[in-house]
């Protein structure tokens, strides 16, 4: 740990594989850290005269840590994803996304309890959370019926959002809440977006051609 610009840090952040290797850091380096906008720790150098000699490159994971699935590097994209439709792993930050405040903001659906549906075999698509019934969740381990009840009407109330939670809540690459609220103001119903062409959501500005594809 160091002090820094008044606060004490003990992680930086690397950013991503290839800022690794280019500024060649390994396991066991003496690194030069800054904040960057006096807010977020970051590596800036090594320091290459202090490297022992024991230093260690760092080896790129090639398979997923949840399902081992084998890791893929898209073009254009700096992260190395899974692509497994089934990883738990994928499948669980689905549903925490779908039920985030943005999305459909279903209050007391955390990422514990989506865990909990999961491994019971109550969770399989975002649609399952409206099927959910009162016994099902009170049935749960450390759940009760009150708890059941508060669950079931934070889901009924999210029945009640815009079309742009709905949208945002999906997941779609590249489809952050400002341009899910674009979308639903243009097309008004996921019918209209769903038969809408390549130009139809071209018209939309900030729109482009990565996420014409993606939607």
């Amino acid at each position: 740990p160091v002090l820094l610009s008044g606060s004490m840090v003990a992680r930086a952040s690397l950013h991503n594989f290839d800022n690794l290797f280019q500024k060649d850091i390994r396991i066991g380096d003496t690194v030069l850290v800054q904040k960057a906008g006096e807010i977020i720790p970051e590596v800036i150098e090594v320091d290459f005269k202090n490297r022992p000699n024991d230093s260690k490159i760092y080896e790129l994971p090639d398979s997923c840590p949840s399902c081992y699935h084998p890791l893929i590097k898209l073009p254009g994209i700096v992260a190395y994803k899974c692509i497994n439709s089934k990883c738990p792993a994928i499948n669980q930050k689905s549903f925490e996304h779908f039920v985030s405040k943005q999305g459909m903001n279903i209050k007391g659906l955390g990422r514990s309890i989506i865990a909990l549906l999961i491994e019971n075999n109550l969770l399989h698509s975002p649609a399952d959370i409206y099927q959910l019934s009162l016994e099902q969740i009170a049935n749960l381990p450390g759940l009760g019926q009150k708890s059941a009840e508060n669950l079931l009407a934070a889901i009924a109330e999210s029945k009640q959002l815009d079309f742009a939670n709905v949208l945002y809540a999906l997941g779609i690459p590249h489809i952050a809440y400002k341009t899910a609220t674009q979308l639903s103001i243009h097309f008004k119903s996921i019918d209209k977006l769903m038969t809408a062409s390549k130009e139809d959501l071209q018209l939309i500005s900030d729109i482009g051609e990565k996420i014409t594809e993606s939607i």
